[in-house]
């Protein structure tokens, strides 16, 4: 007899399959805010739960769409300053506008990272 050819999906390892439930009883309040931190995680309830009881970080929340509109615009600032820059280092500019700019672009990079919610820039 011919050997048979499995097709479709193969098995998955026992080991990554979700299958084990458990289930905890909470009162209205603690539901809502636990709904909360999952939503500001932007993960789902049973995301939330798993990496607060297997204690694993939780990923951080999506940035918001807007802040990655700011981003680009910011990005596009620094550029134009970087160019000015270039021009002030030639000599094209006096002195005192040198430390300006500079200031001004350590505080656009702290945006920048703020904005993509890396922790890493100063508020």
């Amino acid at each position: 007899m011919p050997k048979t050819i499995r097709t479709g999906r193969p098995n998955a390892n026992s080991d990554t399959i979700l299958n084990a439930y458990l289930g905890a009883r909470f009162t209205h309040s603690e539901r809502d805010r636990v709904k909360k931190n999952a939503e500001k995680m932007g993960v789902t309830l049973s995301e939330y739960f798993r990496s607060v009881a297997l204690q694993t970080p939780v990923r951080p929340p999506p940035p918001p769409p807007i802040n990655l509109e700011a981003y680009g615009n910011l990005g596009r600032l620094a550029s134009n300053i970087n160019q000015l820059l270039k021009i002030a280092n030639s000599g094209g500019q006096p002195v005192g506008v040198m430390n300006e700019i500079r200031e001004l672009h350590g505080l656009l990079q702290s945006v920048r990272l703020d904005l993509m919610n890396t922790g890493r820039g100063e508020s």
